[in-house]
């Protein structure tokens, strides 16, 4: 419950949902400063083998994400409000991706199964296809600091393991970091 200062007379109240540490896909509507990467998650044929054409497939929810931080792990709890949905579905992302400075950055991005990052409209990298836990590196140079519209589509094959990692080494660092949170819009 919340007071306002200004007059104590003035209350509210909002139940609060808390996230544990490991869950990844959190419900919304919208994106926001605390999710700001919107995922809308659809339902996938068993034995797909690469990403599919989501303008033709049903869209069963849309959750959002802090950051692209799920490490190789097991995945049995599905999605909010879509319990089992644990395989054989398919990611579409979309976010605005924060550049703190002009350079080269090298993006790597890894997964289990296959995904593709696009960067105002260009696609920069594709590990599409059923494997395990592989990575794909790309460098890519940015004229300007400043906000560039980001894609990223990803699907899971059979079960029960999933990764989703977004990486970046900025210009003038000695390794790989997730691109944190801040840097999503």
């Amino acid at each position: 419950t919340a007071v306002l200062i200004a007059d104590e007379t003035v209350k509210a109240s909002v139940t609060l949902t808390i996230l544990k540490d490991d869950v990844v896909f959190a419900r919304c509507a919208s994106g926001n400063k605390v999710f700001p990467i919107i995922a809308d998650v659809y339902s996938l044929a068993v034995d797909t083998a690469s990403l599919p054409d989501f303008k033709k497939l049903t869209k069963v929810t849309t959750v959002c994400m802090d950051k692209y931080a799920v490490a190789d792990r097991e995945f049995t709890a599905g999605f909010p409000d879509v319990p089992n949905l644990f395989e054989w579905f398919g990611l579409n992302t979309h976010t605005t991706l924060i550049v703190p400075k002009a350079g080269k950055y090298t993006i790597r991005l890894n997964s289990d199964d296959g995904a593709k990052v696009w960067i105002n409209g260009m696609l920069v990298i594709d590990n599409d296809g059923l494997h395990v836990v592989t990575a794909k590196d790309s460098t890519v140079y940015f004229s300007k600091a400043g906000e560039y519209y980001m894609a990223l589509d990803y699907f899971q094959g059979p079960r029960f393991r999933i990764a989703l990692e977004l990486l970046w080494e900025k210009p003038g660092d000695s390794g790989f970091e997730i691109i944190p949170t801040e840097n999503f819009k």
